[in-house]
């Protein structure tokens, strides 16, 4: 975890490294109509990367790309033919930056509502990049997509702190790429808007959705609603001081006592053991809750990401960390807080509303 230190307050964020944009081979199949189509492919299906992506660009969700599919069907389906069969209109909108006149944000030019809540992105980010990270927050807030707030409670905290997600050109480990970073540093103390957490241009992969490594996007905004919005409507439960919550005794479980900050060497018994000295108590709950909940969602549970976050969070499946930390287990599936349970997929169809 880095720290990024602004003059009014700290951030913590995970960098990931955004790999290259990927399609699978899919068996061309004839479809007698879109109906059928979408059932398989609920955002359609282009024949290539370039169609897909004007799609996406035009206000429509991400659309598979299979070249033989799209042959196979589009004499039938493509009705305006622009290189994609079944498309589907996107719910979210990417629209001008309505504060650039606000200290600080004018170097945003992209923005998002969701649920009252906003995305701002530099140029630098592409749309589905955006769209990407604004689906992924309506997902984490509507997680059965009825098109209705799971918790009110949560939504209106905070949409009443104003939250945000901030997206910055580049990485942020090479300085100089990004002029919204800069001017968001500057100019921070005098901002309306509260952040808990930022994502880079290159940690967002659209195509890889909240995977270890590629894409941030899941993390960094769970850690914005978490931050800002459970620890304030569910303090009992969620608050991050030691010894406060439910989630704090559960850590201290994790890592084999309460440390206040990160010992020479955890006990041989511990499963969670961040060794960021950096990072504070604080900062170890939010990080904690964050891994819990991913593996319960299934998000780390392949071996290549099991091993590679080994030194750091052992239990990266919903198995194992049901088994080895039945505290945090018993806590984030806890209806009464109506935490999201089904994980993000990077495109938000609402099925009413």
């Amino acid at each position: 975890m880095k720290k990024l230190t602004f003059a009014f307050a700290s951030i913590f964020i995970l960098a990931g490294i955004a790999g290259p944009a990927q399609s699978s081979q899919v068996a061309a199949k004839t479809y007698v109509s879109c109906a059928d189509v979408l059932k398989k492919y609920p955002n359609g299906v282009a024949i290539n990367t370039k169609a897909r992506n004007k799609a996406i660009k035009g206000g429509f969700t991400r659309p598979k790309v299979s070249k033989g599919l799209y042959k196979k069907n589009s004499k039938r389906l493509d009705k305006n033919n622009n290189g994609i069969i079944c498309e589907q209109k996107n719910v979210l909108e990417i629209t001008a930056n309505p504060h650039s006149d606000v200290l600080g944000m004018k170097f945003f030019t992209k923005y998002v509502d969701v649920f009252g809540l906003g995305i701002y992105a530099e140029a630098g980010l592409s749309d589905a990049q955006v769209l990407h990270a604004a689906a992924i927050l309506a997902e984490l807030l509507d997680n059965d997509e009825n098109g209705v707030i799971d918790d009110e409670a949560l939504l209106a905290r905070l949409v009443d702190q104003r939250a945000i997600i901030p997206m910055f050109n580049g990485a942020d480990y090479q300085p100089g790429e990004s002029p919204a970073k800069e001017d968001l540093s500057d100019n921070g103390g005098q901002l309306p808007f509260r952040f808990a957490a930022i994502l880079y241009e290159r940690e967002v992969d659209p195509w890889q959705p909240g995977h270890w490594g590629s894409d941030a996007s899941v993390e960094e905004i769970m850690h914005t609603i978490n931050e800002i919005g459970h620890v304030f409507i569910y303090p009992d439960a969620f608050s991050f001081e030691p010894g406060s919550s439910l989630l704090t005794e559960a850590m201290d479980e994790a890592r084999g006592g309460r440390f206040l900050s990160v010992p020479k060497r955890y006990p041989k018994k511990s499963w969670y053991h961040y060794d960021d000295k950096t990072c504070s108590y604080s900062c170890m709950a939010a990080e904690y809750i964050y891994w819990a909940q991913v593996s319960n969602m299934e998000i780390l549970n392949d071996s290549d990401t099991c091993s590679g976050i080994a030194n750091e969070w052992e239990p990266c499946s919903q198995a194992l960390l049901k088994k080895m930390d039945p505290l945090i287990y018993a806590l984030i599936t806890n209806p009464e807080y109506k935490l999201p349970q089904n994980a993000p997929n990077g495109i938000y169809k609402p099925t009413v509303g």
